[in-house]
């Protein structure tokens, strides 16, 4: 299993390096279609599902099928997170559906938390990794099942006590990726 998830790891890590030079080359042609698409699935990425601005609430479109649609809520947070799934979940380019994964697993299983942190700081050299995983965590905790019940629609925190030790775990990790920081050069 171990190897599986480093070779994983390993070509996702490729998979980061053609799409950052991928933008890199697209911002200088923004005609073309693919640019349009990775800018887009940026955008999303970038988007927390729950947020306050200004005086009122942004419900992003992710976060809102997670509150209306309890099967789509079902099939997002399994009874037990794993290591499979959230592959799946990267191949499918879901990433932060599979980084929300990978901070539950952080928290459950030791024996890989090393290797998700190294493919955290990694990442970090290509994309802001701190705000995506910020992001991850506010789309998708405040409808996770282990913390809210869903009523009309609207989340009801249950258990506070579980959505704070993740919320820890996520700054445990940026805290780690922060460190890991190469310093930008000075041009």
């Amino acid at each position: 299993m171990k190897m599986k998830l480093l070779c994983f790891f390993i070509s996702l890590q490729l998979s980061f390096i053609l799409l950052a030079q991928s933008i890199k080359a697209g911002n200088k042609d923004s005609t073309n279609a693919a640019v349009s698409f990775v800018k887009a699935w940026e955008d999303d990425f970038l988007d927390i599902g729950l947020s306050l601005r200004k005086d009122s609430l942004h419900i992003n479109e992710e976060a809102k099928k997670l509150l209306l649609d309890s099967q789509y809520r079902k099939s997002t947070y399994p009874a037990k997170y794993n290591w499979p799934r959230a592959i799946e979940l990267m191949n499918k380019m879901d990433l932060k559906k599979a980084f929300y994964h990978i901070i539950n697993l952080y928290r459950t299983d030791t024996m890989h938390k090393e290797l998700a942190l190294q493919t955290f700081v990694l990442y970090d050299s290509l994309v802001d990794m701190e705000k995506i995983l910020v992001n991850s965590f506010y789309t998708y905790a405040l409808t996770d099942p282990e913390i809210s019940i869903i009523k009309n629609g609207k989340p009801a925190v249950v258990h506070p006590e579980i959505l704070e030790a993740k919320l820890n775990t996520v700054e445990e990790m940026v805290e780690i990726i922060k460190l890991n920081r190469k310093p930008v050069a000075k041009e």
